[in-house]
């Protein structure tokens, strides 16, 4: 339930930058169509090798998700464009 804490920290961002009104956050954070939970014991092996070489360590989850999925990980984070 990580990243369900980001998206209520960032909430008022996330709002303003997809011209979201609140019901529709709301919906699409609860929406089992667009939201797939990973358990974080799934992505333990990768977070031990993440943590040698990530630039900062409250983003190994993010990471290591892109990483499991084989996915793009898309990120307004300076220190994260700079990882290959």
């Amino acid at each position: 339930m990580f990243l369900l804490k980001e998206i209520e920290r960032h909430r008022k961002e996330i709002r303003d930058k997809f011209g979201l009104n609140g019901k529709q956050l709301f919906n699409s954070r609860t929406d089992k169509k667009c939201c797939k939970i990973v358990p974080l014991s799934d992505l333990k092996s990768l977070l031990s090798k993440l943590e040698k070489i990530s630039p900062d360590m409250s983003d190994l989850q993010y990471i290591a998700l892109c990483l499991k999925l084989g996915l793009p990980l898309w990120s307004n984070d300076a220190r994260l464009k700079k990882q290959s």
